[in-house]
């Protein structure tokens, strides 16, 4: 059987703690190319 309600939107304090994450990586690797980005994520494929 279905679930026929509308997902759960994420409440403010998880969005407020994803954005602290991601500021935070941004300090520590500062501002990346998508050619950076691309080359970290095709890394762990080896």
């Amino acid at each position: 059987m279905a679930k026929l309600v509308p997902p759960k939107a994420p409440d403010l304090r998880t969005v407020d703690a994803a954005i602290a994450r991601l500021k935070k990586l941004r300090e520590q690797f500062g501002t990346l190319s998508v050619e950076e980005i691309l080359a970290f994520r095709d890394e762990g494929r080896r």
